[in-house]
């Protein structure tokens, strides 16, 4: 079932995931909100589990704010879905 056909509306992807615009939409969080759950659980990962091997499996939504708080978000682009990964693409990060 995709976004339409749940909520009986189009998505516009590119204003879901432009950072800056961080629109607030009725059944879900904002892009603010949802980069600032993800960079807390970083954080939380950072504390709790320093000098350790972490495995975190996830949906591509979390991937972008993951990408975007680990690599850095590229100069001058709003719109994030660009940072997202390939399906089953593996990244490894040194924390």
């Amino acid at each position: 079932m995709n976004l339409k056909e749940k909520h009986g509306k189009e998505f516009d992807t590119d204003e879901i995931w432009n950072y800056k615009l961080n629109k607030q939409y009725e059944l879900a969080e904002s892009t603010g909100e949802l980069f600032g759950r993800v960079q807390g659980f970083l954080n939380k990962i950072q504390e709790e589990y320093k000098d350790k091997t972490v495995l975190l499996v996830t949906h591509g939504g979390v991937t972008v704010p993951i990408r975007a708080t680990l690599e850095g978000i590229p100069e001058g682009m709003e719109v994030l879905k660009g940072l997202g990964i390939d399906n089953c693409e593996i990244k490894e990060y040194d924390l």
